[in-house]
This record gives C-alpha cells, sequence and structure tokens, in this order.
C-alpha cells in the first residue's frame, strides 16, 4: 500500500461511524462574531473561523478572495454567513496531528455579509486537495535562511525566499522546521502556487512548498535490478560504506545505463521511505547527477515504478528455455526462446504447472506490452500477459 493509499483510507475515517447515516449537505445560514481567519495549505488564508451562540465554528472560502474579505470583515466583525453544511456534522478528537482534516472537510462558505459589506464566494474546480498530488517540484542544494511559524504550521525560508512547510498529511522522523539555520538540504514536495487576490500570512515569499527532505548520496552503480516480468526498475549503489538498493522509474532505465557505462561515481538524491523490500519497493530515486547530465523525477511513483502501459494482441510460439520460481518455488515467469516472457499467474501456477517442462514447444496468445521509449527489458525480451495457452495440442484458458 503506498503512503497516498494510505491518505485516501485515513481520509475516509472519520467517515466510517456515519456509514449507515444519510449524510447530506444544506444551506445553513448562521450569525457570529469573526475570531481569526487561517492559512491552509501554504500560507494563503482560506478559512474563516467564527463564535456562534457560544461555540467557535469554521467556514472554508476561496483564498483567491483572501485579500477582498479580511479587508472588509476585520476580526470582531459581527457577520450573517451562509454556508454549505454536513448534516449531521463530523465530530473531530481534540488532536492536533487531525486539524488538517478537520480543516478539508469543514463547511463552505457561501456568502458573508456584515451591515456594511457583503461578499458571495466564487469558487472554482480547483479548490480542492487533489492539487496536492500534483505540481510536486524537487529543490536541490537548498539553504536555511530562518525559520518560520505561522498559525498551524511551521517550516523554513531559504536563501532563495522559497517557504517550505512541515507536511501536515503524513508524520515525519525530520520535520524541516528541526533544520538549523545555514544547513544545506534537499526537497521533494507540492508546489502551493501564489494567485492573485490572496492575503498571505507569511510576507516576502517567493514560493510556498510542503516538505518532503531527501537523502543525499554519493557512489557508483554496482548493477540493476529486474522485475519479476524482467522490466528494470532499480539500481545497487555502491557508496564508500554500504550497498543501496533503489527504485527508479522504468522508463529511465536506458539513460541510467548509459550513465553506468562512465564507471564515475554519481550523486543521487532519494526519500528514504521503504516499506516492503520483498516487493522491490525500495527507496524512491528523484534526481541524479552525473557530470553535467541531470535526471529529475518530479512525480510520484512509489508502489509502482514500473507504470502503465498499452498492449497489442499477439500469438507467439516457442520452445520452453527455462522456468522461473521465486524463493517458495512458485512459478513467476516462462522463457521461451530467450526472446518472451510469459508472466505466469496463479491458474497457470495451479492448473499447468505439470505440463510445463524446459524444451516443451507451446503456443501463447495475449497481450504483449509495448515498450516506452527509455525503458529496458532484460535480454531484449518481449513481455506478454497470456490469456491462452496451447499446449500438447490442448487449449487451455489461463486468463484470471
Amino acid at each position: 500500500m503506498t503512503r497516498y493509499v494510505c491518505l485516501l483510507y485515513l481520509l475516509t475515517l472519520p467517515m466510517i461511524g456515519y456509514s449507515q447515516k444519510k449524510v447530506k449537505v444544506e444551506l445553513v445560514q448562521v450569525e457570529g462574531v469573526i475570531e481569526k481567519y487561517i492559512p491552509t495549505p501554504g500560507i494563503a488564508y482560506s478559512i474563516v473561523q467564527y463564535s456562534s451562540q457560544g461555540e467557535s465554528a469554521l467556514a472554508r472560502f476561496p483564498s483567491r478572495q483572501g485579500k477582498e474579505i479580511l479587508q472588509q470583515f476585520p476580526v470582531g466583525t459581527l457577520v450573517k454567513l451562509n454556508v454549505k453544511s454536513r448534516v449531521p456534522k463530523i465530530k473531530f478528537e481534540d488532536n492536533p496531528k487531525r486539524t488538517w482534516l478537520r480543516h478539508f472537510l469543514t463547511d463552505s462558505l457561501v456568502s458573508i455579509q456584515s451591515d456594511q459589506s457583503a461578499i458571495s464566494c466564487q469558487w472554482k474546480k480547483d479548490e480542492s486537495i487533489s492539487s496536492y498530488f500534483r505540481n510536486r517540484k524537487l529543490l536541490l542544494e537548498q539553504k536555511v535562511k530562518r525559520h518560520i511559524e505561522t498559525e498551524g504550521s511551521k517550516g523554513v525560508l531559504t536563501e532563495s525566499n522559497i517557504l517550505i512547510l512541515d507536511n501536515s498529511f503524513f508524520s515525519q522522523e525530520k520535520p524541516i522546521s528541526n533544520l538549523k539555520v545555514g544547513a544545506v538540504f534537499h526537497n521533494f514536495g507540492t508546489d502551493f502556487p501564489l494567485r492573485d487576490g490572496e492575503a498571505l500570512s507569511v510576507q516576502g515569499v517567493e514560493r510556498v512548498m510542503s516538505s518532503g527532505l531527501l537523502t543525499k548520496v554519493v557512489g557508483t552503480i554496482h548493477s540493476f535490478l529486474y522485475k519479476q516480468n524482467g522490466v528494470c526498475i532499480g539500481l545497487t549503489l555502491q557508496t564508500e560504506n554500504e550497498l543501496i538498493r533503489m527504485n527508479f522509474p522504468a522508463e529511465v532505465g536506458a539513460k541510467l545505463m548509459d550513465i553506468e557505462k562512465r564507471k564515475q561515481p554519481i550523486t543521487i538524491y532519494f526519500d528514504q521511505f521503504s516499506v516492503d523490500i520483498k516487493a522491490f519497493l525500495f527507496p524512491s530515486i528523484q534526481a541524479v547527477i552525473s557530470g553535467m547530465d541531470t535526471i529529475k523525477i518530479e512525480r510520484d511513483y512509489y508502489g509502482d515504478p514500473d507504470g502503465k502501459h498499452e498492449f497489442l494482441i499477439t500469438t507467439k510460439r516457442g520452445q520452453i528455455k527455462n522456468l522461473i520460481m521465486d524463493r517458495r518455488g512458485k512459478l513467476i515467469s516462462i522463457h521461451l526462446n530467450n526472446q518472451i516472457l510469459i508472466e505466469a499467474n496463479e491458474k497457470i501456477q495451479q492448473q499447468l504447472r505439470d505440463r510445463l517442462k524446459k524444451g516443451k514447444q507451446i503456443e501463447v496468445h495475449g497481450n504483449e506490452r509495448i515498450k516506452k521509449e527509455g525503458e529496458v527489458y532484460e535480454n531484449n525480451q518481449s513481455v506478454i500477459a497470456p490469456k491462452k495457452l496451447i499446449i500438447d495440442g490442448i487449449e487451455f484458458l489461463v486468463d484470471p
């Protein structure tokens, strides 16, 4: 399970207790006094906290209207608000680590008015948490100029005036706010664009990003790693003290193999997060520097370095040259003529294992992967997901 699948699971947790109830959204009018404004995500104000009937409540507004709203409705103003509110409301435990979730699931402001002013909110589709998974950017060799603390967030300002905030979605062993002034670091995080009309809680900032500290290491490529289907999706790097296994997206395999031929030290920036090395899920490479060449991978691919592919319907015939097993003796692939790799599945393992012998002629019908530019397949072989095998003249349907 990738960390983003984990996040989506966490997002649904507060809803589990309401799964048997009908949760709907109603337009509600409330009256209250503005207590404060809250910036989220980043440093643009987008939430108003107000007091109504002795209790504090929150409502989110489009950040692009932040300047207008803050100017016309300063803290202490008595206002009437129309909000879209979930019924019944979701109650949150008093846990600072869940504050971001409370902000995400808070009411949406439709309009706000006082005795002097009135504003209707102009919502646009991009005001969504989905942007958190896009706009991923790399920053290498940055230096901490000073520390920043804003409403519920801590971070550092770099010498290039980039503000990087501690990641509020995932707990971190090493928060970026713990770095000392003058420290050099490397980051892979979400870039929060600053838009016209936003009111910012921190001034003098040119860009805002979430944190995702990377580790820098220097060494030489020792070997390359291939998935069970023969696709190159990793390498081992020999450093001064250790041998490190890392993943990279399949489409940069050819470039890295060209770099390896130089037999020279390279610099790699990678995310140390790793949960399942048995499933070939190693730390993720985000940048490689070799001489004047730089490879940047500004997207998340953890859990799927192989990526999605298009397929071509095909029929192949050949002699079984090899049967590849895992450590437990389970069949994982069939090699024909050293040119074709057939991906084995549970049907093949359970029903046909005894029929598959080295030297036997077989025919396979299935979907052949269309190789992407930059990919490297072991022995340059074709990779086929089988739908039908013909063995000894007998046809077997093996589509899982």
